[in-house]
């Protein structure tokens, strides 16, 4: 997911539903650090720890979760999830394959024109599933 769906009491409920994610969250987002994880020197992660999200008594986490930031042409990125069994690089090359995918569909949206269609579809479907 994208920095623009990013709401904090989401990321508690997808940990109580076990729903893993990975999410980049916006620069800003204030953060209280837990515990921090060893990162690699000369690689593109330069953070890694457990955090709650959030400012205190007004939408911060109640449940932890893993903060991974990286760097990529001098741009920092922000990527909160609850995935502890994958290395810090290996959630940064998750998110990357992301963006990979809305290549895709942009190309597949401006090329080949079936945006309208899928969505109409969709509606349809959902007019008829009800």
């Amino acid at each position: 997911m994208d920095r623009y769906y990013q709401r904090h009491k989401s990321f508690d409920d997808w940990q109580t539903e076990e729903k893993p994610f990975i999410c980049r969250i916006k620069a800003s987002t204030k953060r209280h650090e837990i515990r921090k994880n060893d990162v690699q020197s000369g690689g593109i992660v330069l953070y890694d720890a457990v955090v709650l999200l959030g400012t205190p008594y007004i939408n911060q986490t109640e449940r932890e979760v893993r903060l991974v930031g990286y760097r990529v042409a001098n741009v920092d990125y922000w990527i909160a999830t609850d995935r502890h069994d994958l290395s810090a690089e290996q959630i940064t090359f998750a998110y990357k394959l992301r963006w990979n995918i809305e290549i895709f569909f942009g190309w597949w949206k401006r090329h080949l024109k079936v945006y309208h269609l899928i969505s109409k579809f969709n509606v349809y479907k959902m007019q008829f599933s009800e």
